[in-house]
């Protein structure tokens, strides 16, 4: 009501979700339990592997962020409203689509990790030597990732020479076994997109680019890890539970009918579960 006239008033319709073609973000509030440190990462890493970037907007302020990428077919939503994520949602059918909340009758459960196990680094030992890829390896990691999970951006591997992130291989025989991603965003780390080829799946390829991109990450001033499991993924969920980790939540993927099978694709905003631990300070 209106306390001056005693009538009811109407308040102004929100305005559309935008589009944001800038790697340059606004600034974000409280958007995600676990992705907040990266959401500007998010936004710069979407564009530079030529996906969409939208945004809702609550009396100036972001309130509600879309990433997706039109060859995967699948993005990601971060946002504290149930009513903001649906309404992001539906500027793209068919597809697939990551939240905190389940936003179709199609949804998949993923569960959240943590862990404050400090000293994994330090006890780990290598079984492979592990490196931070060349720009050389770039093809050959792009066929592994085609090979893996079919449709592929290519663009998406500028990613990895971007400032606070790094791509890690290991090379088995001259060709690359296995890679992972790992950024960091202040005191935040983040581990993501682990692919290993198949035939040398089960010999410590991906355990050991899980401990070098955890160390990555603490030498680079990380203090706290997260990183996205498929609960589908058996092997590193072992990974994670030998560093000590416990599942503390769940995030969810809603498919729409048409929409691809998930693989694990390493399209930004992919987050299938989180796990995290604690670094030495």
């Amino acid at each position: 009501m209106d306390a001056s006239e005693g009538r009811a008033t109407r308040s102004d319709p929100a305005p559309p979700p935008e589009r944001l073609h800038r790697p340059d973000p606004p600034e974000f509030g409280d958007l995600s339990q676990f992705f907040n440190p990266f959401l500007p990462h998010f936004v710069r890493d979407a564009l530079t592997g030529g996906g969409e970037v939208w945004v809702t907007r609550d009396a100036g302020r972001v309130d509600g962020l879309l990433l997706y990428h039109d060859t995967e077919r699948v993005g990601s939503i971060f946002t504290r409203s149930r009513s903001r994520a649906e309404e992001l949602r539906g500027l793209h059918q068919p597809g697939a689509i990551f939240s905190e909340f389940p936003l179709t009758p199609s949804v998949e459960v993923y569960s959240v990790w943590e862990t404050q196990a400090a000293t994994v680094i330090r006890e780990h030992r290598y079984a492979h030597p592990v490196r931070g890829a060349l720009r050389t390896d770039l093809p050959e990691v792009g066929r592994l990732l085609r090979e893996t999970y079919g449709r592929f951006d290519p663009r998406w591997l500028e990613v990895a020479f971007l400032p606070g992130t790094r791509c890690l291989v290991i090379e088995v025989g001259g060709q690359i076994a296995g890679a992972g991603w790992v950024s960091v965003a202040g005191r935040e780390g983040r581990l993501y997109s682990l692919t290993v080829r198949p035939r040398f799946r089960r010999v410590g390829v991906g355990t050991d680019l899980w401990y070098a991109r955890t160390a990555w990450a603490a030498r680079s001033g990380a203090t706290r890890v997260i990183s996205e499991i498929s609960e589908q993924n058996v092997p590193s969920m072992q990974i994670a539970e030998r560093g000590g980790m416990r599942r503390i939540g769940a995030l969810y993927l809603s498919r729409t009918p048409g929409a691809p099978q998930v693989r694990g694709a390493p399209q930004l905003g992919q987050t299938l579960s989180v796990t995290s631990m604690r670094l030495p300070q």
